[in-house]
């Protein structure tokens, strides 16, 4: 079908020119033309550059035509029905990238009809601001949620280094007195300094504030006590910068090999989401969630005296795949599984289809893979 003329038009006309598709119809879909997540960034730009309007790149998973894009901007739902008010919302945050793009094995996964909203970290296109910390990117993602949903249960989820921004999430939505309807976090990392602030913790509790508890961490965060940030805040930049100069060498070896397209997102505030992850603290949490995690990962998951049992003791844990890139957003048995746990199901034989996980075993006392395991039973 051909596109109206204005909005309609323009955006078709971006996919074409972006995407090299000519003709682009005005139902023409992003994925069908052979959509990735960089060719989503150029897109999300030109947009923003010929319209003045933020269109989102993850945005493209529930809006992936023209007709959709231009009534998304013009803050209508193509085609929206009487009862799509009605949807349960789910909010899921991205990884290490400041954004996620689901592919269309994911979606096909969830079959209730939910609507799915993908945050994306501020300050990654145009002028806007970028939060400096996890309990800032927290606080703007759960202002969006109050604004597309200001009322009912959240629904939250998270892919691989969101699951600490979805902790922090999760503790600020309940101090808004907000329920959480559902917290499934997929194979969630902790970077080493987390683990060795934990340590740092671990000690001093057994111990007492002693000088190795001390060492500890400073040498993880720069932290002389947890009281006193000393000189975290020049390590968090000096980490962001180190990030930001790995990413430069990083693409101008994948330019030389006509590998990369600069979309024009920035990538200062993307190294500087790397650096504080690295920093992140949540606080201790009764939460009740789940775990959705690969054999790999399976085992730190499930230590009783590890990370995970100070930060979230009340946590069940699947095992889905074989390898932590697995669980990303092509997965659609991931995706089933995540909409039967954040819809409040339970998980059963045929939805969790994972393969055997050798060490983890040992760990759930001969659960098989794919059922859920207290951690702390």
């Amino acid at each position: 079908m051909q596109p109206l003329p204005g909005n309609e038009a323009q955006i078709a006309d971006v996919f074409s020119r972006i995407m090299g598709v000519t003709p682009v119809g005005a139902d023409d879909d992003f994925y069908d033309l052979g959509g990735d997540s960089l060719l989503g960034e150029q897109i999300s730009m030109e947009i923003l550059r010929i319209t003045g309007k933020v269109f989102p790149i993850s945005d493209l998973f529930e809006n992936g035509t023209p007709r959709a894009v231009a009534a998304h901007l013009s803050g209508a739902t193509a085609g929206q029905e009487p009862a799509a008010a009605a949807r349960e919302t789910f909010f899921i945050v991205h990884g290490r990238g400041g954004y996620t793009v689901l592919r269309p094995t994911f979606k096909a996964g969830m079959t209730s009809g939910a609507r799915v909203v993908m945050l994306e970290l501020p300050g990654i296109r145009g002028d806007a601001p970028f939060p400096r910390n996890v309990p800032e990117i927290a606080r703007a993602y759960v202002d969006q949620i109050e604004r597309e949903q200001p009322e009912g249960p959240v629904r939250l989820a998270s892919f691989c280094m969101g699951g600490l921004i979805a902790l922090e999430m999760a503790h600020l939505l309940e101090q808004r007195g907000r329920k959480l309807g559902g917290l499934v976090l997929l194979d969630p990392g902790i970077p080493r300094s987390l683990r060795s602030r934990h340590r740092a913790y671990s000690i001093g509790q057994a111990n007492g504030s002693g000088l190795r508890a001390r060492l500890i961490l400073f040498g993880s965060t720069g932290r002389l006590s947890e009281d006193n940030p000393f000189l975290e805040p020049l390590w968090l930049r000096a980490r962001a910068i180190a990030n930001m100069s790995s990413s430069l060498r990083k693409l101008i070896g994948m330019e030389k090999a006509g590998l990369y397209r600069n979309a024009g997102l920035k990538d200062w505030p993307r190294a500087w989401l790397t650096a504080t992850y690295r920093h992140a603290w949540p606080s201790p949490s009764g939460i009740g969630a789940h775990i959705l995690a690969s054999e790999g990962r399976a085992k730190s998951f499930l230590k009783r005296d590890g990370v995970w049992e100070h930060l979230l003791p009340n946590r069940n844990v699947y095992v889905l795949v074989g390898k932590h890139y697995e669980i990303g957003g092509e997965s659609s048995h991931v995706a089933a599984a995540l909409e039967t746990l954040l819809l409040g199901g339970e998980l059963s034989r045929d939805k969790a289809l994972s393969p055997p996980f050798s060490e983890a075993r040992a760990e759930t006392k001969g659960t098989p893979a794919g059922f859920p395991a207290t951690a702390a039973s």
